[in-house]
């Protein structure tokens, strides 16, 4: 079974309205991207239990940071733009996964 980076994408896209330029809002966004880290490191362990726990951490930190960035900074784009950004976000998603998850045939 391959991981869907559509699926990652869109459970980080879920959380995206917390962020904001309100400082109150800082905390809950922190609280949110260590649930969804903590969320993703259960489930990437679930296709390769032979990497170290803290291997997960770091890489489920990766996804959501970078995809929660580059999503977010989307928001503000032209149309065009926007979309590129998100194919772009995908592009970076399924090169980094298959380092650590090589897909099934």
């Amino acid at each position: 079974m391959s991981i869907d980076s559509s699926q990652i994408i869109r459970a980080t896209m879920r959380f995206i309205p917390l962020q904001g330029s309100k400082p109150e809002l800082g905390a809950i966004d922190a609280a949110v991207d260590a649930q969804l880290i903590n969320d993703l490191v259960i489930f990437l362990s679930r296709y390769n239990p032979d990497l170290a726990p803290e291997i997960y951490e770091a890489i489920a930190f990766v996804l959501v940071k970078t995809i929660g960035t580059l999503l977010w900074t989307s928001l503000s784009q032209e149309k065009i733009f926007r979309q590129q950004l998100v194919q772009e976000t995908k592009r970076i998603v399924l090169s980094y996964l298959p380092s650590y998850f090589p897909r099934q045939t």
